[in-house]
């Protein structure tokens, strides 16, 4: 397979949350957590569904294995991210978080490093 990069965009709102049971009684008294952006496991389930569609295939039939794994594997696929995009006048610009060890200085960034110096315990 070559590379392909997968854009998802909202239709509405999204919640994505872990395996907390959802039913009343059996949360903790902070509710239920979101998480964003998903994990993977849970795009590649929706890749995995649309490239399926791709090949023909359709709820209640063969899944094709061969080039799509199976329950247990997702065979040859090879997946990476999810990575937080904004598109704007036809550009896209991939949004990362900035590293928590990056600070200003003098006008420009620099990374926070350990000092040299030894401290008498």
């Amino acid at each position: 397979m070559t590379a392909r990069l997968w854009l998802f965009e909202a239709l509405d709102t999204l919640f994505f949350r872990d395996g907390t049971p959802f039913f009343m009684g059996e949360t903790d008294s902070r509710g239920i957590r979101s998480t964003f952006p998903p994990g993977m496991s849970t795009l590649q389930g929706a890749i995995r569904t649309a490239l399926a569609a791709g090949q023909g295939w359709h709820k209640g039939r063969e899944w094709p294995e061969q080039t799509l794994g199976s329950y247990d594997s997702i065979g040859s696929l090879k997946l990476q991210g999810p990575y937080l995009a904004l598109a704007a006048a036809g550009k896209l610009d991939y949004l990362f978080p900035f590293p928590a060890a990056a600070v200003m200085h003098k006008g420009g960034f620099a990374y926070l490093l350990p000092d040299e110096a030894t401290v008498a315990t």
